[in-house]
């Protein structure tokens, strides 16, 4: 990872370009998600995120919402059961 990738400059405005990948591959993921990410929800001033998933349980994640100040105050959490499904 190049460091240079989030130095402050990089962030100066509040517009984002929605980039994808111009050819798709037609092959599942077998985890969606790796591991476990927390963020301030944006927008919502205190609010924190978590989700996480489990790569030997694939088609379920838990996602909460929390006070950025007291993680234990937990306003809403789930255990997200879903199937992923490749149509060609």
């Amino acid at each position: 990872m190049n460091d240079k990738l989030c130095d402050e400059r990089n962030f100066a405005t509040n517009a984002w370009i929605t980039e994808g990948k111009e050819k798709i591959v037609a092959q599942s993921t077998p985890c969606p998600i790796t591991g476990d990410y927390t963020g301030e929800v944006p927008g919502a001033s205190g609010l924190c995120a978590k989700v996480a998933s489990d790569c030997n349980n694939p088609d379920i994640m838990f996602y909460s919402v929390s006070s950025c100040e007291n993680r234990s105050h937990v306003y809403e959490g789930k255990l997200l059961s879903m199937i992923f499904e490749h149509q060609p």
